[in-house]
């Protein structure tokens, strides 16, 4: 949950995706769905380029842009597969002015309908408090 001066605010969720490989935009690829739905739920689809590092470089300008609508103290939590080896991204959010915490994707599969599964998310993750 975000914080602001007045006090809670509702969280949002920026999700990245390949637009190509999905088909999430356009023609019969669910684009009128997300479009109806992106607003009211709160969860952005965003289309992120079709390779990862055109995703990781859309998703740190838009983390840039974030800081301007939110000043510290607030939270930060990127959730992905890739951005700990990508040692440039990576290594650039610990100078952010927020707390920072990254999820990495779990090293073994987990069923999600196992009780193992919100525990194995939180496995391997990493945390850079700049907010204090």
């Amino acid at each position: 949950m975000e914080m602001d001066s007045i006090g809670p605010t509702r969280t949002t969720i920026w999700a990245y995706v390949d637009e190509k490989k999905n088909e999430t935009w356009g023609k019969g690829g669910g684009g009128e769905f997300l479009s109806k739905k992106t607003w009211d739920s709160r969860i952005y689809f965003l289309p992120g380029g079709d390779d990862k590092p055109s995703r990781r470089n859309r998703m740190f300008i838009d983390i840039l842009l974030w800081q301007l609508d939110h000043l510290p103290p607030a939270s930060l939590v990127v959730v992905s597969g890739g951005v700990r080896g990508d040692k440039e991204f990576f290594g650039r959010l610990p100078s952010l002015s927020y707390a920072v915490d990254v999820i990495a994707r779990p090293t073994h599969p987990v069923v999600p309908e196992s009780a193992e599964w919100p525990r194995s998310l939180l496995a391997k993750s990493y945390s850079f408090d700049q907010s204090s």
